[in-house]
């Protein structure tokens, strides 16, 4: 089975994005080109957090993302005077005080990893089904 990219989480909160039109009624397309982070509508934002709640499972590199995003919150903060308003990129897990609900590893580690000391189900579904693999 392929493996998402970690801009995969990204990219569904922008898809969300997608979902929201402006007053023109025109769709607004945000995908990994955009860079301009103003022309997303802070409303379209806090929509997709209202309707987001992920499961972020991942081996190390996969922590990347959420580094990053941790950044983007620091950053974005530094601006009292912009469009957004301070922590709208903010996340927590369980999505407490309007954040975005990002569950950081929810899973056991050796179930995703795909590791001998993963238990039995992991395994045997390894074994069982050629075309399924636990990233690693």
């Amino acid at each position: 089975m392929k493996r998402l990219p970690p801009a995969f989480l990204l990219g569904a909160l922008a898809a969300a994005a997608l979902l929201h039109s402006t007053a023109s009624g025109q769709a607004i397309v945000v995908d990994h080109h955009c860079t301009n982070l103003s022309s997303i509508p802070a409303a379209a934002i806090s929509q997709a957090k209202s309707q987001l709640h992920i499961a972020y499972g991942h081996t190390s590199h996969g922590s990347q993302l959420v580094s990053g995003m941790d950044g983007l919150v620091a950053f974005m903060n530094r601006f009292p005077n912009d469009a957004f308003p301070d922590n709208l990129f903010a996340f927590t897990s369980g999505g407490s005080g309007g954040a975005l609900d990002l569950r950081d590893s929810p899973f056991p580690e050796p179930a995703i990893s795909g590791r001998p000391t993963a238990p039995p189900g992991p395994r045997r579904l390894e074994t069982t089904s050629p075309g399924i693999r636990p990233s690693t």
